[in-house]
């Protein structure tokens, strides 16, 4: 005769067992898709941060030295004066009281260069921190440098009292010897 009891006991057993099975594989399961989504998610974070900084970079202006190749520029300060500079160089000149100053440059970076301020400091070491904002002059205008173009950088100082006028007028006089 077939023990009902004992069969109903080890259906159970087996029931209990599959379903113990089926809840190890979908915690599994469901890890596994938990990691993978995770470092997608990374993947995605540092994915976006590169294409960030690659787009930065790429609209960010770089002005240096123009080459010496490049065509002489015939730049116009306020006063109706006319300073030439060529090429890779740079022009000084001190007259009726103003110092005028001029530079040749290129942009060599991809984005559109804006000067629209300047701070000049006559010594003979590099400097190695950027001096205050409230140092700076501001530009009468501000001056455009198209991504691969040349252009200039212009400033003029109009007091002679002042101590940058009269290192800058120094170094003037220094230069022509």
């Amino acid at each position: 005769m077939t023990e009902w009891a004992t069969v109903a006991s080890l259906a159970t057993a087996v029931g209990t067992l599959v379903l113990a099975v089926a809840t190890f594989a979908s915690v599994r399961s469901a890890n596994y898709s938990a990691r993978a989504a995770d470092q997608a998610a990374r993947i995605a974070e540092r994915s976006a941060r590169i294409a960030e900084r690659s787009l930065m970079a790429a609209e960010r202006p770089l002005l240096m030295s123009s080459r010496l190749q490049d065509p002489e520029q015939k730049i116009q300060f306020l006063e109706g004066r006319f300073l030439r500079v060529a090429g890779g160089a740079a022009t000084l000149e001190v007259a009726d009281g103003v110092s005028y100053m001029v530079i040749s440059v290129r942009n060599v970076g991809t984005g559109l260069a804006v000067m629209h301020g300047w701070h000049v400091e006559v010594s003979g070491q590099p400097q190695q921190t950027h001096p205050p904002l409230e140092d700076f002059t501001t530009q009468s205008r501000d001056i455009y440098v198209a991504p691969g173009d040349i252009g200039f950088w212009q400033g003029a100082l109009r007091n002679p009292a002042t101590a940058q006028f009269k290192d800058v007028a120094a170094a003037s006089r220094l230069a022509t010897r």
